[in-house]
């Protein structure tokens, strides 16, 4: 029997499990990419389509379409890029918030342009918001909102189940506490009585650091 391919990647076994900080166990595959790179991939993701390289090929094709949509250092290039990167890229700091607990990208937002023609340019003090905060990003579940309209629409968490990514109640200090993933590491942005207040911290560093 020949081995499994999904897009460019053959399957040559199993490796193991990854547990997501949010409590998901996803079962991974060790896998060739046509060009040669070996890597681990979460299953689920090869089976829904979502990783179908080693980035090889996305990465030449944002290359050329950067190049031809003028684009790529607007904000609205980098609102999209890092979207991406969090709900596609298991290496991503944020993945465990996002791609990790089943955010998904669209067909469509998987390349720029489109994504640029139907939300366009960010309005100043905006920044990206999925209005059902447990379905993933397209066209007809986002928007661009102000911190304040995300804090009122923010998503429970399945690993706090009582605030949004990042944010929990410490028992022993009885007040919540805010991190945020950034260059492989969790940052702590500190703890709060109020949880307006530290979803507000929260949202207001993925604004600073991701530009959504």
């Amino acid at each position: 029997m020949e081995p499994a391919k999904y897009g460019m990647l053959t399957v040559l076994g199993e490796a193991g499990w990854h547990v997501q900080p949010c409590g998901v166990r996803a079962r991974k595959w060790l896998c060739r990419c046509d060009c040669g790179e070996v890597k681990t991939y979460i299953a689920g993701n090869l089976r829904s389509g979502s990783t179908t390289s080693c980035g090889c090929n996305r990465k030449a094709a944002i290359r050329q379409k950067a190049v031809k949509h003028g684009k790529k250092y607007t904000r609205a290039y980098s609102v999209w890029n890092s979207m991406k990167d969090r709900c596609c890229n298991a290496n991503s700091p944020s993945w465990p918030d996002y791609g990790g607990c089943g955010i998904t990208v669209c067909d469509r937002w998987m390349e720029f342009t489109p994504f640029y023609e139907d939300m366009g340019d960010p309005p100043d003090g905006m920044s990206l918001d999925r209005i059902d905060g447990r379905k993933g990003y397209s066209p007809d579940n986002c928007r661009w909102a102000t911190l304040f309209t995300q804090n009122q629409n923010r998503r429970l968490s399945r690993r706090n189940k009582v605030g949004v990514s990042g944010v929990w109640r410490s028992t022993k200090y009885n007040r919540w506490v805010v991190t945020i993933g950034h260059e492989g590491r969790q940052v702590n942005l500190g703890s709060y009585d109020n949880l307006l207040d530290a979803v507000s911290a929260r949202k207001s560093a993925e604004l600073r650091l991701w530009g959504a």
